[in-house]
């Protein structure tokens, strides 16, 4: 699977990480990085595709997919056959921005530091 870069809301994760939900956020976040937000399901084996890209069975992804619709994060347009993915914002979360290039996150670590007001004194003392 090809390396992909995306902003992940910080309260999903630690949703995910708190109630043992590692699995479900891995393939919400997989399902929103390959496709365009809306899965058709005419094609059944795309259960057993996504099992071996993620490395889990085809049972737990199963099982995952049919939280994600319990929980709301998928919802189902049984007219057409197909999911579509919720956004970040429909699932009221707050956003922080993963780069690759680390000029912008320098740039985004002092506008935090300048927003929570944190001095140099003490970034460093977090960063000793």
């Amino acid at each position: 699977m090809k390396a992909t870069y995306t902003s992940i809301p910080v309260d999903l994760c630690q949703y995910a990480l708190i109630n043992n939900r590692v699995n479900h956020l891995k393939l919400f976040l997989y399902l929103k990085t390959t496709s365009s937000g809306h899965i058709s399901m005419k094609n059944y084996n795309l259960y057993s595709a996504w099992a071996s890209d993620l490395e889990l069975s085809e049972r737990t992804i199963r099982n995952l997919f049919k939280w994600l619709i319990k929980n709301k994060w998928l919802t189902v347009n049984s007219k057409r056959v197909s999911y579509r993915i919720i956004s970040y914002k429909q699932l009221n979360r707050k956003f922080i921005g993963i780069d690759i290039s680390e000029e912008y996150c320098k740039t985004a670590e002092d506008r935090l530091n300048d927003y929570f007001n944190i001095s140099k004194k003490e970034k460093d003392l977090f960063n000793s």
